[in-house]
């Protein structure tokens, strides 16, 4: 998971710095005395950094309730051994969605990893049912993908 967030970190800085250049580019010539470059770029990475979350809160809570028996019926199958701690819909339209579920596993020392499932659905005869499961980050079986944007 560290280097998702290391990923997704450099990119929104680098995202938002060149939203802050076309900005002040294209902001006229005399108010640009009293612009502060750093307050825009400070904005905008804040903007850049929240939106993909913002995005899937607003997916989970549209389409989240009538995919609900389908993610937990998939969780239930998954090899996570622990319960799900929670998911979020990443992208819903038409007859497909995506879904990111992370679960709880209770580690052999006692702590705890958050493995992270990617889920596909699908929309059968107006219910919604999980097409296909991928492990993306699951530390006890050797999985450590990119997770956009970092789950944890």
């Amino acid at each position: 998971m560290l280097f998702s967030s290391i990923f997704y970190a450099i990119g929104a800085f680098v995202l938002a710095s060149l939203l802050t250049i076309l900005k002040t580019l294209f902001k006229p010539s005399h108010t640009r005395d009293d612009s502060k470059a750093w307050i825009t770029f400070l904005f905008i990475f804040v903007i850049v950094m929240a939106g993909p979350y913002v995005f899937m809160e607003v997916m989970t809570k549209s389409k989240g309730p009538e995919m609900e028996k389908a993610i937990k019926e998939a969780y239930a199958a998954s090899q996570v051994q622990g319960p799900m701690k929670y998911y979020k819909v990443r992208w819903a339209g038409g007859d497909s969605a995506s879904v990111y579920i992370v679960g709880k596993e209770l580690q052999s020392w006692g702590g705890y990893d958050y493995p992270v499932l990617a889920l596909t659905m699908k929309k059968v005869d107006g219910k919604w049912t999980a097409d296909s499961m991928k492990a993306v980050d699951f530390p006890r079986l050797n999985k450590d993908g990119i997770v956009f944007p970092p789950m944890w």
